[in-house]
C-alpha cells in the first residue's frame, strides 16, 4: 500500500486586515498540506505551535518577530509584506521575503534588496450575487491611533451606519472598542479580522465601502460584478495607495455611493497577474518539500 506524505506548514498571519486577508487566500490553495494556523503574530506561540505540529515551513505575513523567533528556531520561513506600507527596516532575515504589489500601484522606488514582487492576491471564489442582506465596511486602520479611529468612526462611519437601509457589518483590523464607541450606541455588528474574513463577509454584502487596503482593492476587481465605494484614508500609506488606484479607475466615495459596480477593466492594460495566491502557496510548498526543511 502506497501512503502519501503531507507536509506540515504553519500559516502566521500579522494583526493588519491586508497580512490577515492575505494568509487566508493563501491557505486556500494548499489543500495538500497539513496546515496550522496560528491565531496571531506572537513569536513564542509561532513557536510552540511549529514544534507541536511537526511543522517544516512557515509563511508570516507582516510579523517581523515571528519571523525571526522561527527562523531562529531552525525552520524554513517565507515572509510575506502584504500591506501597501512600506516595509520597516531591512526585510527580515527569512528564507524568502516577498512584497505584494499589483502592477497598477507602481512607484518609483524600487523594492528593498532581498525582497521579490508578488502580484495582486485573489480569492478563490471569484463570484458575487448581488442577492446580500447587509453593507459591508472594511475598516483597516493602519497607523492610527485608538483615539484617531473612535473619532473617525464617529465622523465618517456613523452617518453612513445611520443612513443605511440596510444592516451594516465593519470589519476591522483596529480596536473594536473605539469603533463601538465612535458609533455612539447605534447599532452595527463590529467584527474583527481574528474573527471573520474579508472574503466571506464580501460575498454575503449589497454593498462595499472600504478604506485603500489593497485586500479590498484586489477583492473588488476579483469581484468585478460587485459595487464598491472608498472611505476616506486613516493614515499617509492608505492615502498614497487610493491616488495610485484611483488615478487609473473611477471608484465612488462612500458619502455618494451608489451601487452601480467598478469598470475595473480600465486595469487590464497592466497585464497584472491575479494569482498571486496560488504562486505563494507553490513557494510554500516546495521551502517545505526542501530536503533542508
Amino acid at each position: 500500500m502506497t501512503t502519501t506524505t503531507r507536509w506540515g506548514v504553519l500559516l502566521v498571519p500579522g494583526d493588519d486586515l491586508d497580512s490577515r486577508t492575505a494568509v487566508h487566500r493563501v491557505s486556500a490553495h494548499l489543500s495538500e498540506m497539513d496546515v496550522v494556523l496560528a491565531p496571531g503574530a506572537d513569536p513564542d506561540q509561532a513557536v510552540t505551535l511549529a514544534r507541536s505540529h511537526s511543522v517544516r515551513a512557515a509563511l508570516v505575513a507582516g510579523a517581523a518577530d515571528a519571523t525571526a523567533a522561527l527562523q531562529a528556531a531552525g525552520y524554513a520561513v517565507l515572509h510575506l509584506h502584504a500591506g501597501a506600507a512600506e516595509p520597516a527596516g531591512p526585510p527580515p532575515a527569512a528564507a524568502l521575503v516577498l512584497a505584494h504589489r499589483p502592477r497598477w500601484s507602481d512607484r518609483d522606488e524600487p523594492l528593498p534588496r532581498g525582497v521579490q514582487r508578488v502580484l495582486s492576491f485573489t480569492p478563490v471564489r471569484r463570484g458575487w450575487n448581488g442577492r446580500g442582506s447587509y453593507r459591508l465596511m472594511a475598516l483597516a486602520v493602519g497607523a492610527a491611533t485608538p483615539e484617531a479611529v473612535e473619532t473617525y468612526t464617529r465622523e465618517v462611519l456613523l452617518p453612513l451606519v445611520e443612513g443605511s437601509h440596510e444592516p451594516v457589518r465593519i470589519l476591522t483590523d483596529g480596536p473594536p472598542a473605539a469603533v463601538l464607541a465612535g458609533l455612539r450606541g447605534v447599532p452595527a455588528d463590529v467584527l474583527t479580522t481574528s474573527e471573520a474574513a474579508l472574503d466571506d463577509l464580501h460575498a454575503g454584502c449589497v454593498e462595499f465601502a472600504a478604506t485603500p487596503s489593497l485586500a479590498a482593492l484586489t477583492l473588488a476587481r476579483a469581484r468585478g460584478k460587485a459595487p464598491m465605494a472608498l472611505l476616506p484614508p486613516l493614515d499617509a500609506a492608505q492615502e498614497r495607495l487610493r491616488q495610485q488606484v484611483t488615478k487609473t479607475v473611477r471608484i465612488a466615495d462612500a458619502a455618494d455611493a451608489g451601487r452601480d459596480p467598478v469598470d475595473w477593466s480600465v486595469l487590464d492594460a497592466f497585464d497584472d497577474d491575479l494569482s498571486g495566491a496560488q504562486r505563494v502557496a507553490r513557494k510554500l510548498r516546495q521551502l517545505a518539500i526542501a530536503p533542508w526543511a
